[in-house]
This record gives C-alpha cells, structure tokens and sequence, in this order.
C-alpha cells in the first residue's frame, strides 16, 4: 500500500517535471524566435539543449543533431577556425566559464560572448556584426586614405571643421583639439596669417578656387597654397568643403631657378649672336687699321690714331670673349685638366690680389680631373675669389673647397635627367657682407654689378656661369646679409685623364714675319668686308688668294682654278653650303688641300651651330694677322712629311 502510494507520487512529479520542461522548451523556443541574435543554452552539465535559428544560421559547424550531444568545451573548441580577438576565462581547474569575442564565419562576422544561466547552465549569444563592422572598416580606411594624401586636408561643414589630417595639424603647428568648432578660412587666418576674408569668399563661390600667400618664419619667407572645394551633398543635407593645403615654398624656389636659367639661356643665345656679328666687324676694322697703317710713316700723328683704334679693337675682341663664354659660344679646347693641380698653381697669382687683411685657405682632393681647360677654371677661380675679396672691405677670410661627391649631393633644382656619374664640388666661401635675394637672382645677369661706377663691367659672374654650364656643370648661391656667400661649383668628374694635345693656335717663334711665297688658298666668308680684310692678310703673306663668298661660289671657283690649291681657309656657318660640308666636298675633288676653319661658334656640342669634326683644325674669330699666320705655319708644318714637301715660306728678316 505505501509503495504503490510512493510510485504514485514519483510519476506525478515526473509528469509535472516533464511538463514544466516542455513549457520551458516552449517558452525557449517562442523567445529565442523573437530574438534579434543568436542564442544557444547549455544546461549544469554543460550540454546544448537549445538553440535558435539565427545561431544555426551563423554557426556553419552547428546542426541540429548536435542538441544534447554536443558539449560546451567541443563547443568552444569548435569556435577556433573563426576566431578573431576571442577572449575566454577560465576557473582553477581550467574549465571555461566565460568568454567574449569576434566570430569571422567568412561568410559573416559576429559577436559572440557567454553568459550564466540559473542552476548553474550557460547562455552564448551571437550577434551579427558584418555591416556594422564593414562600415567600420571602411572608416578607417577612409581615414587612413585621408592621412595619406599628400599635403594638410580638412573638411568642414561650413560652421566647423569634421577633419583634419596629420598633415595639416602640422602645417599649422596646431593640435586637433585646437581646431574644434572652428571653420577653416578662421584657423587658416589664425594660424598662418591668411587672409580669412578671401578664403570665405572662396567658401561661398561654390567652385574650386585657388590662393596663394606667404608669411615670414623662423627669418625665412614660408609659402602656402590653399585649394578649397566644395563637396555637394545628399538631397536635404548641407554641403560639405574640402580644404588641400601644402606648402609650396621648394615649387616657387625651383620655378624660380628655371625661369632664372631660361632667362639666362635666352641672354646667352642673345649675347652669343651679338657677339658673333660683332666679331666680325671687329676683324674688319682690324683689318682696314693695318692695312692703313701699310700706308702712314711712324712719325705722322694719323700713325697714333690707328695704333689706338687697333688697342681699341682689341678690347672690343676680349670683351666679345667674356661674352661668348656667358652665351657658351666661345670655342674651348677639348682637354682634362687635374683640378686640384689647378688651384695649386691658382694660388700663387690669388695671393698677391688679396689684401693683407683676408686670409685665404685651400683644401682639395686629389685624384679631380674635369673636362674643361686650366684658363677656363683660372677664370672662374679669378672672378669667385675677387667677387668674395671685394665683399670684405675690412678683411675676412675666403676658404676655397674640392671635394668629390656622389649625384645624391647636388641640389634640388638639378634635374634627375642629368644626375648621372660623379660630380664634384668646388666651393669659394667668404665671411662678408653677403647678398639679399634680389641681388642673388641677378648675379648672373650680364652687365649687372654692385660696383661703384667704373669698378666693375657685370660680366665676371656672367663669364663664370657661362664657362660652368658648358662644363656641363651647375652654381648654387647661398648667401644671406651679414652672413657672408658660398659659391658651390658642380663639375661632372671626367674619366680621362689629361693627354698631350696640339693647342690652336700655335705660333712659330716670329708668325708675324712669315711669308708663304708660292702658296695658294681658297679663302670662303659670307661676309663682304671680313673677306676683304682676309684677303690682305694673306696676300700680305705672299699667298695666292682665291675669294668666295659661300661653299656653293667656292665650288665653282676651284673647279675654275687650274692649278694646285694648298689651303682652304673657310667660314663654319654659310647660307647654302656651309663650311663642313664644304670641306667633305673639297676633300674628294682636291684631296691634297688642307682645311682650315674659322668661326665664332663653338665646334661641338649643343650650342654649336654646325658640328665640326674633332680632328679639324679651328681658329676662332676674330681673325687677327698673327693668329692667322700661326695657324698656317703649324698646318703646314705637321703636315709636311720629309723629302715630299718643299716649305716655300721663309722668314722676311731673312730675305
């Protein structure tokens, strides 16, 4: 009776335990489907007993099999291929009783994290994250994006700033808390002194718009540019604007210095041509002075006039010179010298210009050698150390520097196109009273000079420049008042090194006394009056002289000429047939005939205007009597082989 009556009691218990577990699965199941997220239930045990469709949904290893097989520590174990930052806590037997943490399903991203259930079970939720996370993602990369563009940006909204990068923080020398409900035409005004009203009017014009200014800091001249745009926004939404700032001090350096070059190029081109014409005209007075000298005894006062304009003609020639070297027109002779040999034997002709006063110290490395000639560099060492001599009134000192460098250490204006081999850096620097940047953009200026009146022509600097940049080399300037001047000398360190070479030109002991009695040559100039004046030169030599006044007039005249022509002395640039050309012609009808050419141009490179050949013989103009005499001896004498050749020249003292 008592244990029917007890077996009784315990099936309704488990009756009513069974209902009240069915209730709980309902009351489960009707939650968790209204639930925005995930949720599983693992019960004392630690075994899944419930989980909802979102949680399957997210879980790809999940199944439905899994409830009430599947333990909490497979559970766990099971999470590790999607685990992102999963944190767990663990109690002293080392058993999970808590974790958070983010899920990437590779499908989706979610939330997940634990939580306790009574009678000692556990609840996980899942939460889905992917947009939000996407949409996060995609803020930093924004901003990072932003951190990148080169130069400062901001956005603003039109009442405040939104953003701002590093960049610009920087700019400005600010902190981002200092930009906070301010706009930015107000914190551009502020910080660095733009003007606030321009930049509003630019604000409201509603276009991209453009401006420029500058501000002094730290002593220097700092230029910025501001670039506002406006950003339309969302039907409904205001509009935003985006500030780019940058600074554009180095832009403006550097169009500075190519509009400077293309000035000087251009003065170059302008000098050079006037230089040339005028190189002319200076051989034709020069001519027609000697040959009226022929004419007047010594002791007629006319004889002293003439001698004077020869002396005035001659400063006009060496004038023309410094001129063609700022143009780099003058024809300079293809050799190596070794630098620092160079400025060993400099020194002792510098010392004695230098006052007592300046002291002058020399440091060179050995080993320099550069493709121009030692009077070439003796000029630009002359007029560099002068220039720095003249700066010091009261004396100071002048340090002159050679050093081979690498192309990395040129300066920033040289073009990468030309950063090629080694250069090395000659450099004059002197402790007086320096230049402001006015005078620096101009130094290079022909005629231009801070001289007093007759102490200086405006052409040394002009001549330095010129001689450097057909050297293939570079100048940079950097002085500043009261701070004294460096001059750096770029130069492109040749591989060669120097060799014996034939100078042009060169004379025998007395050139003005030769005679070349017998000798025919076929003198070719476009010009009337200079070959005129050629013409007497050499007829006053005992020469032959065949006359023409361009290659196509020389061709017909030597094809009318019977007998032997020794010379062909001829012009490089001539309208229809120029000099070269000529010569090659010349060379297959009368091969024995040995060229001369004479010009105001260079003979190669860039600024020639015909190229001539390296092994030509070339006599810059003007064309004086002894120069022009020199040059035939010598071309006469190395060509002439022994026993074949009968020299018919011979000294008028002699005769």
């Amino acid at each position: 009776m008592g244990l029917g009556k007890l077996f009784a009691g315990f099936c309704g218990f488990l009756c009513r335990f069974m209902i009240l577990r069915s209730e709980a699965k309902v009351f489960f199941d009707d939650l968790a489907s209204q639930a925005d997220e995930g949720i599983l239930y693992f019960d004392s045990r630690g075994m899944l007993q419930n989980a909802n469709g979102i949680a399957f949904a997210l879980l790809p290893f999940l199944k439905a099999d899994a409830l009430r097989s599947l333990g909490f520590e497979d559970f766990f174990k099971s999470l590790d291929p999607y685990n992102r930052h999963l944190r767990n806590e663990r109690d002293e037997s080392e058993k999970t009783i808590s974790f958070s943490g983010l899920l990437d399903t590779g499908v989706r991203l979610c939330r997940i994290r634990s939580g306790s259930a009574r009678h000692g079970g556990m609840y996980v939720f899942l939460s889905d994250v992917t947009e939000a996370e996407s949409s996060q993602h995609e803020k930093v990369r924004m901003s990072r994006l932003l951190q990148a563009v080169p130069g400062g940006m901001a956005v603003c909204n039109g009442s405040e700033i939104q953003f701002a990068n590093e960049e610009f923080l920087k700019l400005l020398d600010i902190s981002g808390s200092q930009i906070r409900k301010k706009n930015i035409p107000d914190i551009l005004s502020e910080t660095i002194s733009a003007d606030g009203n321009a930049l509003r009017e630019m604000k409201n014009l509603g276009k991209p718009v453009m401006i420029e200014w500058a501000r002094e800091r730290d002593g220097a001249q700092i230029w910025y540019e501001a670039r506002m745009v406006p950003v339309p926004g969302e039907p409904g939404m205001p509009g935003l604007f985006a500030c780019f700032l940058r600074d554009v001090t180095e832009d403006r350096v550097q169009k500075a210095q190519f509009y400077q070059a293309q000035k000087l190029e251009a003065l170059g081109q302008l000098a050079g041509g006037v230089a040339h014409d005028f190189n002319n005209l200076l051989s034709i007075v020069d001519g027609y002075a000697r040959m009226a000298l022929k004419h007047v005894d010594k002791d007629n006062q006319a004889w002293n006039y003439l001698e004077r304009i020869k002396q005035a003609n001659r400063r006009g020639a060496n004038l023309t010179k410094q001129l063609l070297t700022f143009g780099r027109h003058r024809i300079v002779a293809d050799t190596v010298m070794d630098l620092k040999e160079t400025l060993k034997d400099q020194e002792v002709l510098l010392c004695p210009l230098l006052d007592a006063s300046i002291r002058m110290s020399i440091h060179a490395d050995s080993g320099i050698f550069i493709d121009c000639s030692q009077d070439s560099m003796a000029q630009v060492l002359m007029n560099l150390v002068i220039n720095s001599r003249d700066a010091m009134p009261d004396g100071g000192t002048i340090t002159i520097d050679l050093q081979r460098i690498n192309n990395t250490d040129l300066p920033s204006h040289v073009p990468e196109d030309l950063r090629h081999g080694d250069f090395c850096r000659l450099t004059v620097m002197d402790t007086g009273h320096g230049m402001d940047s006015e005078t620096i953009s101009r130094i290079f200026d022909p005629f231009y000079t801070t001289k007093e009146q007759g102490k200086g022509t405006g052409l040394g600097l002009s001549m330095v420049y010129g001689i450097v940049r057909q050297a293939s080399g570079f100048i940079d300037v950097q002085s500043a008042l009261g701070e004294g001047t460096s001059m750096k000398v770029y130069l492109p360190v040749s591989k060669r090194r120097p060799v014996a070479r034939q100078a042009i030109p060169a004379s025998p002991a007395n050139p003005a006394g030769a005679m070349f009695n017998g000798y025919s040559v076929l003198v070719v100039e476009d010009e009337p009056d200079l070959l005129l004046v050629v013409k007497n030169m050499l007829q006053d030599m005992g020469m032959d002289v065949i006359t023409a006044g361009n290659g196509n007039d020389a061709l017909l005249k030597q094809d009318e000429y019977e007998g032997r022509i020794d010379f062909l002395l001829t012009d490089v640039v001539m309208p229809e047939l120029n000099g070269v050309r000529l010569s090659e012609m010349m060379g297959e009808l009368r091969p024995e005939t040995k060229v001369i050419f004479m010009s105001g141009y260079p003979a190669s490179g860039t600024m020639a205007r015909i190229q001539v050949p390296e092994d030509a013989v070339l006599m810059a103009k003007p064309v004086v009597y002894e120069k022009l005499a020199g040059v035939l001896f010598d071309r006469l004498n190395n060509k002439a082989k022994s026993g074949d050749d009968i020299y018919r020249w011979k000294i008028a003292e002699a005769i």
